[in-house]
């Protein structure tokens, strides 16, 4: 989330959504998909993309410290508050970019990675070409409103889905619901979460440009046990209760078309055998609103088959 305001504005405000299917890459749902608008803090999926990308290749690791400069410290809300002179280690940016949405970190992961922000941001371009992204241009590694920076709602699903794929080692970092930084807990700003089962996150974002937006990745599985994956990408609402209600109006209607229920997590002892199991719930749309949805989401295979050593770190 970015609170910076007053800036020049170059697009209208857009309200527009995509819901994708993660394995076929068919679009199942759109409305304004190719219209350009701001991403806000969508932006920090490219950031933390690039980071990732550094620590696969080995360039970095998650102990690696950055410091902290005064452009960075200068950043507005939503901030860590790092001070210049400060440094932080990769693995609590990633929690940072993840749960608070911090601007200061998302500059000092910029100038860590390529020496200053504007260095990053040709990267991110470029990256973003690659990845097919022909709409979006970015101008920093925040999401802080530029008049140049900008996507649409297909790219961001493309964006999403990319970071899934690419680096499935660290999907379960969406899941981050707070994390700590000296002394004091911070908490998620994506309350789908929370609200809609399957939901193992990606990113929120506000400016005032654009609205309230959200990426969401969502996993469920079958009656044949096969995950049916959807990401979902909803821009311009003037709330974010408003901007979740549709993710849920959206994604629901598909995954119960599909047969694709939750399932309930049965442990060793409960089930009376030697494994988990899943038991699916199967009454209608009970599966919509419940608290703590992704600890029932996965069982022992996928939680081993999903998670690597990165995440150890994270716990």
């Amino acid at each position: 989330m970015i609170l910076c305001m007053n800036t020049p504005t170059y697009a209208k405000r857009v309200h527009a959504h995509v819901v994708v299917d993660v394995q076929s890459k068919k679009i199942l749902s759109k409305k304004n998909a190719n219209d350009l608008c701001y991403p806000a803090s969508l932006t920090k999926k490219m950031t933390l993309y690039l980071l990732f990308d550094a620590i696969k290749k080995g360039k970095i690791n998650l102990n690696t410290n950055f410091q902290v400069s005064a452009h960075a410290a200068s950043q507005c809300p939503s901030k860590l508050g790092l001070v210049e002179g400060d440094t932080i280690a990769v693995k609590k940016i990633i929690e940072a970019l993840v749960v608070k949405s911090a601007n200061d970190v998302a500059v000092v992961a910029a100038e860590g990675l390529a020496g200053s922000e504007q260095a990053f941001a040709k990267k991110m371009n470029k990256l973003a070409q690659s990845l097919k992204m022909y709409d979006t241009h970015f101008e920093n590694a925040s999401g802080i409103q530029h008049p140049k920076q900008v996507t649409t709602a297909k790219d961001m699903a493309r964006l999403a889905i990319s970071l899934l794929q690419a680096f499935p080692e660290f999907s379960n970092i969406f899941t981050l619901r707070t994390f700590k930084y000296k002394g004091q807990t911070y908490h998620t700003h994506n309350q789908l979460l929370n609200l809609l089962q399957g939901t193992n996150g990606i990113k929120t974002g506000y400016v005032d440009a654009s609205g309230y937006n959200v990426s969401v990745s969502i996993i469920r599985y079958n009656e044949d046990h096969q995950p049916v994956h959807l990401v979902c990408v909803v821009i311009g609402h003037e709330n974010p209760a408003a901007r979740d209600q549709e993710v849920i109006n959206l994604v629901e209607p598909i995954l119960i078309k599909r047969r694709a229920f939750f399932y309930k997590v049965i442990n060793p002892q409960e089930a009376g055998t030697n494994f988990a199991t899943r038991v699916p719930i199967v009454w209608g749309r009970a599966a919509v609103r419940t608290k703590n949805g992704t600890k029932l989401l996965l069982d022992q295979f996928e939680q081993r088959r999903s998670m690597s050593s990165y995440l150890k770190n994270f716990e």
